[in-house]
């Protein structure tokens, strides 16, 4: 009797792994049919949009019918300043010819880089505009913008020192995320201590 008993438990043990094992096969067969459909699907739609790229890259070729220009003018190019003091810079960007792109919308984006250089007995800290981004309607052909640097604080200058700051900036227009247009140039400003 006993025997019999411990025989029907193992039996039903035996009986329920193997329904374990069964239901772990299906949903694994499951799971991974699904897993294969998504990867399908995902492969599908990246090879689509890889191609929409390329036709929209080739298609940007010709969205550009001239170059835009970029203008930078600075105001007070060259300051008298004391060797410890808070100045500020400004200028002022003009971007033109932005008919030249027929595609819209258009986005404009300037970035200011500056590299400044002072002796090193010095010491310079700022806070400056490093970009602007504008969207551009229909028919617009010309952007005016400032460009700002404050507070500029110069500390530990001696009489005669002239600290140099240089700025690339450089005007991007792009047509969906691609870009069509880009100018650069360079300006500089100079910190004269007295």
């Amino acid at each position: 009797m006993e025997e019999t008993g411990r025989r029907k438990r193992s039996e039903i043990t035996v009986f329920a792994l193997i329904a374990i094992v069964g239901i772990n096969l299906v949903f694994t067969f499951v799971l991974y049919d699904g897993y294969e459909k998504t990867r399908m699907e995902y492969e599908s739609t990246s090879s689509l949009l890889k191609s929409l790229m390329s036709q929209v890259q080739a298609t940007s070729q010709y969205v550009a019918v001239g170059n835009i220009t970029l203008k930078f003018q600075p105001f007070m190019q060259n300051q008298m300043v004391s060797g410890n003091t808070i100045t500020y810079l400004l200028g002022f960007v003009t971007v033109t010819n932005l008919t030249n792109i027929i595609a819209r919308p258009l986005t404009l984006t300037i970035l200011f880089e500056p590299n400044v250089t002072y002796p090193e007995w010095g010491n310079v800290s700022y806070d400056y505009t490093n970009f602007q981004t504008l969207e551009i309607p229909p028919g617009v052909n010309d952007v005016m913008m400032p460009w700002g640097a404050f507070p500029v604080t110069l500390t530990g200058f001696r009489k005669g020192d002239v600290i140099v700051w240089d700025m690339l900036v450089t005007a991007t227009a792009t047509w969906v995320n691609i870009e069509v247009a880009r100018v650069s140039m360079m300006v500089s400003f100079k910190l004269i201590v007295v």
